[in-house]
Order: C-alpha cells, then structure tokens, then sequence
C-alpha cells in the first residue's frame, strides 16, 4: 500500500439496528489533500468519514492506513469539545497561538463551553483539530454555524495543511477552494473523480445523462420485444379453446379434420415452444434494462401550509439587557412581531442570536400548534422529543411526513427505521412534522445547517410562498434575501453586543 493513502478495500458497513447495510464493496483512496465527500443526508457521508478516521470498523472488508498514522476526526455537531481543546487553549507555543489568533479563540472557551454559542464551539474543535498536525484529518461539515470571517479564515487554514485531508460539506465554494477530488455517494452509487466540486459536478451531469440515454433505449428495445412476444403468442397459440370442436358444427366435417391434423403433428406445441423461447429473451432484455435503471432525482417540492394569525402582536420583548454570560448582555430596543413580519437575524458568532430566539419564543403569544420551531442544533432531549411524537403520530400522518422527507432527498426507509438518523435528516423530520400543522408562525436558527443543497433550495421555495410570519437567524446571505424583507443585526458594543433593526436584508 502507499505510505501517502487511506484505502478503502471492499468495506461494507451496517449499523446493528439498520435493516440493510448504508453501503457495500466500496473501493476508494484519499490520497494527500483535500477530498470532498458529497451527496445528500443520509447516504452514508459521515459513515464513511469515521471509518476513515478509525473511529468505525467495517463490517466487511477492511481501511488501509498508512504506517503509524494518527487520524484525527472533528465531527460535525458541536454537543462536546473536542479532546484536548482545553490544553489547545493554554499552549504557549507560537502555533497554537496562531491559529486562536486567527479563529478568535478566547483562552477560557473551553471552560465555559455550555455558554458559548454552537459557532464558538465549531471554532474550538476546529483550531484544536488543526494544532494536534495529524497526518491524517477528518472534518465533518466544519463551517456549520459559523460567520463569515471565521469561514475565511477556517478555509485559509485547511489551505495550509498538508496532510491526508477528508472534507465532508455541502458549501460549494469550501468544496471548490480546497479539494483536489470529490467523493462522490448517492444511494447505491459512488463514484471518486479527480477536480474539486463544479469540476466533479460537471463530470457527474455528463455520466448521468450518458447513463440515462443508455436505460432508455434499453428500455425501448424491451418494450418493444414485449410487444412482439404477446403478438408471436397470440399468432402461434391462439385462444385457448383454438384446438376445441366445442363450438364447431356437426357436419363440419373439413374443420375438425384439420384441429385433429394439429394435434397429431404438435403443430400447436411447437408455436407454443416458440412463443415461450421469444418471452424468455423478452425477460432477458428486461432484466439488462433493469440493470441500468437510472433516474434524476425530480425537485419535487414542499409547501407550508400557513394561516396568517388574527393577533396584532404575536410577540414583544420590552428594551433592556439580556444576560449572555458573565458581565455580558445583549442590548434590545423594544421587540414586537406582527403576523406579517419576515425578519432575518444576522450577525457573528457569540453576539447572542439564539440566546435573543430562545427569549423571543418565550414570549410567544402563540399556541404550540400554531408555531414550528426548529433549533440550530437538536440535541438529545429535543430529538428524543420529536421521536415519541414522530411514533405517536397516525399512519396517514406518518405518511405524509415521510413523504416531505423523500421530498427533501432522503430516503423514507432508512430515516423510518434508523435508530442513526444524521443531523441534516432529523432536521427535516423536524420540519416535515411541523408542515402537518397550520403554523402561523415559522422560527429557524441556522435552516441551512447540515441540509444538502438541494433540500435547502426546496425549503427557501417552500419559505418565499409562506403567508405568516418568518424569523429566521442565518449566515447564509443569499437563503436571507431570498426568504425575509426586514433585518435585524447584532453588532459588538464593547463587552455587550447590540440588537439594530435595519429596513431590508
């Protein structure tokens, strides 16, 4: 083996509780640099990720790793530190210094990592990921959460590195910028190409097409087979009274002759033989079409079916200071939503935009039934919350909620049976268990957060035609534009951070 690649040779992986394996035979290399994995939530991305981390062992085959290598994984939820954050923070070493320079890593972080916001932390377990200089550096989603200073320079880092890199995203220009090859994995499918992500992309448009035209005239040479093996049927066996004299008239005497000469000969079990020789190649050709079966996931959408609320004020928030840790606040004017309103929340990572979404829903003046609410991150409780509801559910229920999840790109089957769901698949269990209501009123912290690029699309489509009233806290510019008309911003004031309304996005 190459001392410079981690090689995957046949390896299979299943879950204990998983009905089928998540893949089978994968044959792939991560050579030095950056390789993208890429596909939509819960193909098997992260999977893929631990295994090459070590973190996973296969259930068949085997991970080539080169001589004493050190592989170091930075998974993509931010519940825990990573190991060593806290001797990350104190090492006096020029290196480390750099880097909690350039991502702004304060020297207490890790000890108060319950008060740090879900941005702070991706940052921490990315600088100590890039300090401990594995040979081997696995990063899962590593610009969720995170504002767009910290993105440049988190991607400025993975630049410099120079080791075996393995880049789980779907930021495309993180993907285009960094990696030399892409990974990439759809259900039943993988495939690794050379080029970063629009280049591998490209490649993929052109193989797809190529192998759809490909099903497609197969599957016009067996239709057409099929057509001719019932004609050859009817022709060669006829009815299945042809051979009776039942209907034949007494004094017939040429008619009956002739139905006795055919069945003497076998004249009729030879056209038989022949009828089912030209079906047996019928079913050949079929099963050759079935082989090549490719089809183009269609972007079919979802839909909030929302009811503008006939309260004139779904919440208010009075001016004053909001606590955000220690000797430090969040200054707001006077906060009021009306049913109408869509307000984008926007500014860095620590300024205090879940902390003002948590007092915001508080204030509610909304039932439950009439607010969807999905969290930036769904942690243990809110998930095993949303899992005993999702299994309460009725059965025409569950069916629509699982068919918002195809919709969204994920595979009903695998969510519905996973004890494993990725995060980017419970969120649109989440959002598809909030479309069964009549919301009016939709709150979403970070909605592009572990989403692929296409559920995201879907979802902004889904926003721009919703009636109620939007609040959602976002660093993706181009989802705000497209889903809210009024911005409010956070912005640093000395040791406090202050809550500004702006006109438009």
């Amino acid at each position: 083996m190459s001392a410079n690649n981690v090689r995957f040779i046949g390896v299979s992986f299943s879950y204990p509780a998983s009905i089928e394996p998540v893949f089978s035979s994968l044959y792939v290399h991560f050579p030095v640099g950056w390789t993208g994995i890429v596909g939509p939530n819960g193909v098997g991305k992260t999977t893929v990720a631990k295994l090459a981390a070590g973190i996973l062992i296969p259930t068949t085959g085997c991970v080539a790793f080169p001589a004493h290598a050190s592989p170091r994984y930075c998974e993509q939820e931010t519940a825990d530190p990573l190991d060593r954050a806290s001797e990350f923070a104190r090492d006096t070493e020029p290196q480390a210094g750099k880097i909690r320079s350039m991502l702004g890593i304060g020297d207490d972080w890790p000890d108060r990592w319950d008060t740090l916001s879900h941005g702070e932390r991706k940052r921490v377990q990315v600088g100590a990921a890039l300090w401990l200089e594995p040979d081997i550096l696995v990063l899962d989603e590593p610009v969720n959460h995170v504002d767009g200073r910290t993105r440049w320079y988190i991607l400025t880092s993975l630049m410099a590195y120079r080791g075996i890199g393995i880049l789980v995203s779907h930021d495309r220009e993180l993907l285009d910028t960094v990696c030399g090859s892409c990974l990439f994995m759809r259900r039943g499918y993988t495939v690794q190409r050379r080029g970063n992500f629009t280049e591998c992309a490209s490649q993929q448009e052109l193989e797809d097409a190529a192998r759809e035209k490909k099903y497609r005239n197969a599957l016009e040479v067996y239709r057409d087979m099929k057509k001719r093996a019932a004609m050859i049927k009817q022709r060669e066996t006829g009815s299945p009274g042809r051979l009776s004299k039942r209907n034949i008239a007494p004094r017939d005497h040429d008619a009956k002759s002739k139905i006795d000469g055919a069945r003497l000969t076998g004249k009729d079990k030879a056209g038989a033989r022949k009828a089912n020789v030209f079906q047996r190649r019928t079913a050949l050709a079929g099963a050759a079409a079935e082989s090549l079966y490719f089809k183009r996931r269609e972007a079919c959408g979802i839909t909030f079916h929302g009811e503008r609320s006939r309260l004139r004020c779904l919440a208010r928030i009075d001016a004053g200071r909001i606590p955000l840790g220690p000797e430090r606040h969040l200054i707001v004017p006077d906060i009021e939503i009306r049913p109408a309103d869509r307000i984008a929340l926007v500014g860095d990572n620590g300024t205090g935009k879940s902390t003002l979404i948590a007092a915001i829903v508080s204030s509610l003046r909304l039932d439950d039934e009439e607010v969807v609410y999905i969290p930036q991150e769904i942690d243990r409780g809110p998930w095993e919350r949303a899992r005993a509801a999702l299994d309460s559910l009725a059965e025409k229920d569950l069916g629509t909620v699982y068919s918002i999840v195809h919709r969204l790109g994920s595979e009903p089957d695998r969510v519905r049976f996973s004890n494993t769901p990725s995060p980017g698949e419970k969120r649109k269990i989440m959002l598809a268990m909030g479309l069964l209501k009549n919301p009016s009123m939709i709150i979403m912290d970070e909605p592009t957060n572990h989403m692929d690029m296409p559920s995201v699309q879907r979802v902004e489509e889904a926003l721009r035609e919703y009636t109620g009233a939007l609040l959602v806290a976002s660093h993706d510019p181009v989802f705000v534009k497209n889903t809210t008309e009024s911005t409010w911003e956070i912005t640093v004031d000395g040791n406090d951070t202050v809550l500004r309304m702006l006109s438009s996005p």
